[in-house]
C-alpha cells in the first residue's frame, strides 16, 4: 500500500500514550531522531517515518500515504491523541497533512520548517548539479558543509558521524529530486489559516541553512494556533544537540 514508505518503532506500545509520528528531513532515515528517543518514549509510543533512498514521490503522494499510514496505526493502537512531528523537509510533509487532516492531529510540530526555501532561490542553484557531484567530491563536500546544518560543538562526536553518514546516504540524484520539491513547495494563506491544530514552531535562532526564525514567525502568522518556541544556541540540526529534549518542550 505505501510502496516502501513504514514506520518504525524502537519498543513495545504503552496503550495509555498517544501516538507521536515523526517525519524526518532530507536524509528520509528517522536515524537522526536518534538523541531523542529515549526520553520521547516516556511520554508517546513513538513512530518514524522511513522514505526509501530511491523513492521519487511527489508532495501529493506523500502527503497521501503519511496519512494512510496514520490511519492504521492509530487502529491499531485504539485511536489514541495523535502527536505529529516534522523536521525541515519532513515539516513541510507535515504541514501538508496538518491541513489535509486537521480534526485528526492533537498537536502538530515543525522544527526549523523547509517551508522557507522557495524564499532563498540561491538555494535552488545547485540542484541541476547535484547528480553530477562524484561520490568522493561530495563525501569531502559534505564534511565542509556539515557547519551550516549545525551547531557542531553542542553535538557528540556519533552523532556527528551519524549526521555525515545519513547526509551521504543520499543518492545525487535522489538529493536533486528532494530539493526540487523543496523549491515548488507551496501552502496558500488560506490554506494555513484553515489549520485549526493546534501547533507548535521550533526555531533555532543559529540556523545557518535556512531562516528558520523568519520562517516560524511567518507560520505563526497565519497558523490560527501556534506557539514559538526559539532555541537561542541552536543550529539547523539541533535535535541532535545535547541541550536539546525534544520531549521537554512537547510536555513543557
Amino acid at each position: 500500500m505505501s510502496k516502501g514508505f513504514r514506520f518504525f518503532s524502537p519498543i513495545i506500545d504503552r496503550p495509555d500514550l498517544p501516538l507521536l509520528f515523526f517525519l524526518p528531513g532530507m536524509d528520509g532515515t528517522g536515524q537522526l531522531l536518534r538523541k531523542q528517543v529515549q526520553e520521547l518514549q516516556r511520554f508517546f509510543n513513538l513512530r518514524c517515518l522511513t522514505i526509501p533512498q530511491d523513492d521519487r514521490s511527489d508532495w501529493e503522494t506523500m502527503t497521501q500515504r503519511v496519512i494512510r499510514l496514520i490511519e492504521v496505526e492509530s487502529r491499531q493502537l485504539n485511536n489514541p491523541d495523535i502527536y505529529l512531528c516534522g523536521e525541515s523537509f519532513g515539516a513541510c510533509l507535515a504541514l501538508l497533512v496538518g491541513v489535509t487532516i486537521p480534526k485528526v492531529l492533537k498537536r502538530l510540530i515543525l522544527v526549523n520548517s523547509a517551508s522557507s526555501f522557495p524564499k532563498c532561490p540561491w538555494l535552488s542553484w545547485g540542484i541541476p548539479l547535484t547528480p553530477l557531484i562524484p561520490s568522493f567530491i561530495s563525501a569531502y563536500s559534505n564534511l565542509a558543509f556539515l557547519p551550516w546544518l549545525a551547531s557542531v560543538d553542542q553535538i557528540s562526536p556519533s552523532d556527528r558521524q551519524a549526521l555525515l553518514n545519513a547526509i551521504q546516504s543520499i543518492p545525487g540524484d535522489i538529493v536533486s529530486w528532494r530539493l526540487s520539491l523543496l523549491r515548488d513547495f507551496a501552502l496558500l494563506p488560506e490554506q494555513l489559516n484553515s489549520c485549526t491544530t493546534s501547533v507548535l514552531l521550533i526555531a533555532a535562532a543559529r540556523d545557518r541553512l535556512l531562516p528558520s526564525v523568519q520562517e516560524s514567525l511567518y507560520l505563526q502568522q497565519q497558523l490560527p494556533h501556534a506557539q514559538l518556541r526559539i532555541l537561542p544556541h541552536s543550529g539547523h540540526a539541533c535535535l541532535l544537540e545535547q541541550p536539546v529534549n525534544l520531549a521537554e518542550l512537547l510536555v513543557d
